[in-house]
This record gives C-alpha cells, structure tokens and sequence, in this order.
C-alpha cells in the first residue's frame, strides 16, 4: 500500500500525531473496462429508460440532457477495486502508529527521544487536541492541565515505589469510574458535574495515604 505521511506537533513539541495520506482501494493491474452489448438510454435525470423512444422530443431530436451509449462503446471504466474496510477498523489504527513509530524511532539516536505509543492501559492519561476556532479551547486546556499534572503525579509515585497495579486502581476507581457515571462516551473526562481536575487531585491525595483514597 503506498502511503505518505507528515508528522505534526505543537510549537512546544507537544502533542505528536501523524496524518496518514493513502487509498483504501487498490490500483487494478488492468482498467476494468465495461462495454455495452446494446444500445443504452438515460434521460435528463440520468435514469435508464428501456427504448430511444422514450428520450426523443416533439422535434424528432433526443432531448437535451438525454444519454445514448451505443453498442459497442465503454460506458464504465474502473481502475481501483472497492474500498478495503480493513482500514476502517481499530486493528488498523493501531497496527499503523506501531509501524510508524517503529520508521521514525530508527531515524532516531537517542534513545531518550524516541517516540512511543500512547498504551491506553498504562497509569497515564492522554492531552486532547484543540484544533482550530474549538469554542470549548479553553475547557480543553484546563482538561488537558489536569491530564498533565495526573500524569507527573503518576511519574513521581512510581519513583517513589508505589506499584503500577495500586496507580492504575486509583485511576480507575477515582477517576474513569466517578467522571463515567454521569456520561459515557468521547466526553467522557469533560462532563460535569464531575470534573477531570477534582478527581485528579483527589487521586493524588490516594497516593498521600498509601494508595488509600479518602475519597473512596
């Protein structure tokens, strides 16, 4: 499959993602050509008819906007196959951000500069991006502030010893499961009445007892 891609991020080297260019359909090693056995009619609504007749006007002519195909000429011609809807699919997803940071990390020295893929499962939360002229920009970036301080909450738990299994408890039971409860889906950590920022921090404070909340 031929592809281009262009890595983005923001001016401070944030918030990396890379826009796939490619086509879901493959190129046919021959056109695939169609051609009329008949005679073919459509109207001015593009609509086949059965007879000639049906498309001649008062004057004798075929109507203006009116089709004829005659026998013998190509009316369709294909030169990709239908679109594959593997590439619609989550497997997909992830099987291609694996790749291509695999392509971009070889380019890469440093070990300590090489890119990973963001592991839904693991202690961190992920930044959402803005976009342009987004009338929730400044709702997104206290989210994202939020996101970024669990996130160094959870950098320095785990230098301090606490275990990844006690950081991903309070992680799903202070903050997925009460930000859940009053909605489920793609807002999930911006649905009030409960915050992302105050169960962040009620979180931390679960990390102050030992991975005991007592906000549990």
């Amino acid at each position: 499959m031929e592809c281009v891609s262009a890595l983005h991020h923001k001016k401070r080297k944030t918030n990396y993602h890379i826009h796939l260019i490619f086509s879901e359909r493959k190129l046919l090693p021959e056109p695939d050509v169609k051609v009329a056995t008949r005679s073919v009619f459509f109207d001015e609504a593009g609509q086949r008819v059965r007879t000639k007749k049906e498309i001649i006007g008062e004057d004798g002519q075929i109507r203006k906007g009116c089709t004829v195909i005659k026998k013998g000429e190509v009316y369709e011609r294909h030169l990709f196959t239908t679109k594959d809807e593997r590439f619609k699919s989550e497997a997909f997803k992830a099987e291609a951000k694996e790749v291509y940071t695999a392509l971009i990390n070889s380019h890469i020295s440093d070990p300590k500069q090489r890119l990973k893929v963001f592991d839904k499962n693991s202690v961190y939360l992920p930044t959402r991006k803005i976009g342009k002229n987004n009338p929730k920009e400044e709702e997104i970036k206290a989210d994202n502030a939020a996101r970024q301080e669990w996130n160094r909450t959870a950098d320095m738990a785990l230098i301090t010893g606490i275990s990844e299994e006690t950081i991903l408890e309070i992680k799903q039971t202070q903050i997925h499961e009460k930000v859940s409860r009053p909605i489920r889906g793609s807002e999930i950590f911006t649905a009030k009445p409960y915050p992302l920022t105050e169960y962040a921090a009620q979180a931390y404070t679960g990390y102050q007892y030992g991975g005991v909340s007592p906000y549990a």
